[in-house]
């Protein structure tokens, strides 16, 4: 991709999933609609996310695309796949945490390293590792509890929304509004 502000992006059975670490990476992200490549791989996620809703219709089992290609290709191809899978979630997720951290870091306006002599992190890898260090513990402590922490974060953001909507309504000029 011809955008330097993107940090990662990582293609899924959801079609193309996209870590924004920036501001400006909104209309980095809008301005890549007119980048060949990027159609073509705005395409090719989108026939990707069409071919797992369908084998997912066909074939509802967890695994995801580990059970179809161990299915479908046996269990060679099939671990291929597992290992594959689990490779893209693990740098998929430390893509998340770093963009976390440069969200913290521009809301508090926090910057600078800490550390001692040559040895040291900046705030964003600090706050990136301790995001993954939280998202480890609530893991570990159980399912159930990953479960409660999900429905809060999802109630959480739907009232963002929410005020968000309610705001944008009660702020709209409808002079700006199409006609």
């Amino acid at each position: 991709m011809n955008h330097p502000s993107m940090t990662g992006a990582r293609t899924g059975p959801g079609g193309e999933q996209t870590t924004l670490t920036d501001d400006a990476d909104v209309e980095s992200l809008l301005g890549t609609l007119e980048d060949p490549d990027c159609r073509a791989i705005i395409e090719a996620t989108t026939s990707e996310a069409l071919s797992a809703s369908e084998l997912g219709t066909a074939m509802p089992k967890s695994g995801g695309a580990y059970y179809y290609v161990n299915h479908a290709l046996g269990p060679l191809f099939g671990s291929v796949a597992g290992w594959a899978n689990w490779l893209g979630l693990a740098f998929a997720s430390a893509f998340y945490m770093v963009g976390f951290g440069k969200y913290i870091s521009r809301i508090f306006g926090i910057s600078g390293r800490i550390g001692i002599g040559p040895v040291g992190l900046d705030f964003v890898t600090i706050a990136a590792l301790a995001g993954g260090a939280f998202f480890v513990l609530i893991n570990y402590v159980g399912a159930k509890e990953t479960g409660r922490l999900q429905n809060v974060i999802v109630v959480v953001l739907v009232g963002i929304l929410a005020v968000f909507t309610l705001l944008g309504t009660l702020r709209a000029e409808p002079a700006n509004l199409p006609e």
